[in-house]
């Protein structure tokens, strides 16, 4: 199934559920284990830049030796994956135009690859729209 958003999409597998609330949108499986949340906003002149999307990831809260660079062939930008308080966390930030997508997969440390290929699969997928 396709899920379309205003500014992006994604392919979800039929073991993944949809919920939306005005922050974002969560993908899990059942039985839930982790979350993958998704949310966008759009720059209201010109086009994303690196430098953008670096003061959103480097903001503090992230160690920055865990921070690298990500592209593919939909969209670029930022990749984090660490541990922490006993969750482990993967996030994205992606820049597609005008559109910046803001991605978080979190789960307890001990499920940290359970769903991993699923995860790689709903990122591969994602489209930046606008």
């Amino acid at each position: 199934m396709k899920y379309k958003a205003e500014w992006w999409s994604i392919d979800v597998s039929p073991e993944w559920e949809v919920s939306e609330d005005a922050e974002c949108t969560s993908f899990f499986a059942s039985p839930q284990l982790g979350v993958l949340q998704v949310s966008a906003a759009r720059k209201p002149t010109g086009n994303v830049t690196k430098e953008d999307i670096a003061e959103f990831a480097y903001d503090g809260q992230i160690p920055s030796e865990a921070i690298h660079p990500v592209s593919a062939a939909h969209a670029s930008g930022l990749y984090a994956e660490y541990e922490e308080a006993g969750h482990y966390w993967r996030q994205w930030w992606l820049k597609g135009k005008s559109v910046l997508v803001f991605v978080t997969y979190n789960v307890g440390q001990e499920y940290k690859d359970s769903e991993r290929a699923a995860v790689d699969a709903l990122i591969s997928s994602l489209r930046i729209t606008a």
